[in-house]
Order: C-alpha cells, then structure tokens, then sequence
C-alpha cells in the first residue's frame, strides 16, 4: 500500500501545473506565450498584448486593448473597444460593445464557429 501512495504522490508531482496568466494592467506592451501558460485573460485597458504559441482558451474583458493572437482554440471578447486579431481559432464569442475581430484560419472546418452579441460589435475574416 505505501508503494501505491508513493507513485500517486510520485505521478502528481511530475504533472505540469499550468495557472492562467492574467493581465489587468493599464497602458502596458505585453508578450505572452502560451507553452508557459495555455489560457491567458486580460483585464486591464489600453494594452498592446502580442500571444504567441498556441492557447487553449484567451478571454478579452478589458477596454480598448490591441490584441494579436497567435493561435487558440477559443477566444472570448466580453469588454469594450477592444480590436483582437487571431491567426487561428476553432471558436470565437463576443458580447459587449464596439469590439472588433478578425481571424485568419480556422483550426476546425472552414470557419470557427463564431458567437456574437452585444452591442456594435463586428467579426470577420482578415483578407
């Protein structure tokens, strides 16, 4: 039995413990990239964020941010202002008011499945 708890103990310790990096600064040039941290939010204002790799999950919640991303599997936009370009995506949700987006490629068909509501907000495929 002390076998058995020794590898548990052994097997959980080995695993990669990945936190979400959160940005809530304000006026800030950031680099982020995702193989040190798969999902990412950001929640400050006025950023210039450039996220390399590729993510799981970036969530948008702050205001008037650029933000360029590489590649994530879902994007989510929920603040205000904000201008998000992804280079590729399987899902994109956008709520809030006068965000743009725009994507390149999608990782899952032909486009990524896209959800929006909110106020003035516009997706589309970059050209």
């Amino acid at each position: 039995m002390k076998t058995l708890g020794l590898a548990l103990l052994l097997s959980l310790a080995a695993s990669p413990a990945f936190a979400e990096a959160d940005y809530g600064d304000a006026a800030q040039t950031i680099s982020h990239d995702c193989a040190t941290d798969p999902e990412v939010s950001i929640t400050g204002s006025s950023n210039q964020v450039t996220i390399t790799g590729t993510c799981t999950e970036i969530s948008v919640q702050g205001a008037t941010n650029q933000v360029t991303i590489e590649s994530s599997q879902k994007v989510d936009v929920t603040g205000s202002s904000n201008e998000v370009h992804i280079g590729a995506t399987a899902r994109i949700s956008l709520t809030g008011t006068n965000n743009r987006v725009t994507w390149k490629k999608s990782l899952k068909g032909k486009k990524p499945k896209i959800s929006s509501t909110g106020v003035n907000n516009k997706i589309a495929k970059a050209k």
